[in-house]
């Protein structure tokens, strides 16, 4: 009781060891609650919705070109090593620093551009099932999405050189942690993504995984359509 007025009850101080409040997904991330602010480098691996929320609310353009640069110029280098240590893609494509150079300056110009595509679809599929990331959010969720990937370039990057050095059949080892370490992180990197999409959808990790595959859909089913119309079409005219 209060001793001035003894109507008014006093409130009790908080308890520090009460159970944390669930966190309110309409409220923005505010670092100022926890104290810290996360490292996303560090932190998406582990946290992903927790770092795609910083990024958003704080700056959703922080370091996406170059994350979907650096995811070109791995997919362009893991392509060379992989037509430098596999004997059919050797056959077929053939090894050089020329082809080397083609695989990586490929990588660098289609991957903003299948990110730009990718990403356009997902925000129109995430909004069919509920979804509300507008397009700079769901842009910034699919790029921070695939960081973990990024982290088999040392190791491409390795493997490749020393196919220019002593040749693919003294790699081999090298080769098959290579491609041991890329299935993990590829794993890794889904899970990964979905989580980072379903946040800023204010949605669960399941509808992200729903929202690419709707996107997915909605590239494959025309082009399927397009191609039985090719075929019927041919044999019609060859008849």
């Amino acid at each position: 009781m209060n001793s001035e007025d003894p109507y008014i009850r006093e409130v009790p101080p908080s308890n520090p060891y009460a159970a944390p409040l669930a966190e309110d997904p309409e409220r923005p991330f505010d670092p100022t609650l926890t104290g810290r602010t996360l490292n996303p480098w560090v932190s998406i691996w582990t946290q992903p919705r927790a770092t795609v929320r910083q990024i958003v609310e704080t700056d959703p353009r922080y370091m996406v070109l170059p994350i979907v640069l650096m995811t070109g110029l791995s997919t362009g280098l893991s392509g060379a090593a992989d037509s430098a240590t596999d004997p059919q893609l050797q056959a077929i494509s053939g090894f050089s620093v020329g082809t080397t150079v083609g695989a990586v300056i490929g990588g660098l110009v289609f991957m903003p551009l299948f990110w730009l595509f990718n990403a356009w679809l997902m925000r129109i599929t995430a909004h069919w099932i509920g979804g509300r990331a507008n397009l700079v959010e769901t842009r910034a969720a699919y790029a921070w999405g695939t960081t973990p990937s990024l982290f088999a370039m040392p190791i491409t990057l390795l493997a490749l050189l020393l196919v220019f050095q002593v040749g693919p059949d003294r790699v081999q080892g090298l080769v098959a942690i290579r491609q041991v370490t890329e299935g993990v992180l590829a794993i890794w990197t889904f899970v990964t993504l979905c989580k980072c999409l379903g946040e800023v959808n204010r949605f669960s990790a399941w509808r992200g995984l729903g929202a690419m595959i709707l996107a997915g859909l909605l590239v494959a089913v025309p082009m399927m359509v397009i191609v039985f119309l090719f075929v019927v079409g041919g044999a019609a005219f060859s008849m």
